[in-house]
């Protein structure tokens, strides 16, 4: 597993345009960020696109599955 940290100073296009690429890679799981909070549900098979977390303003948290 790798781990990348990133600190940012408000929502970029860049940042706009990581999370949105992200959202298209397979089997993702949580991809919180400044831009959005997207997180998948195994059990229900379906996509939360606003979920309710806190933080993630400063950095972006991405998981798989």
């Amino acid at each position: 597993m790798e781990v990348f940290v990133m600190i940012v100073s408000g929502l970029t296009q860049q940042i706009t345009e990581l999370q949105e690429a992200m959202d298209d890679f397979p089997n993702v799981r949580e991809n919180f960020g400044p831009h959005f909070k997207h997180k998948y549900s195994i059990e229900n098979d379906t996509w939360n696109f606003n979920y309710n977390v806190g933080g993630h303003q400063d950095h972006i948290h991405f998981s798989v599955r």
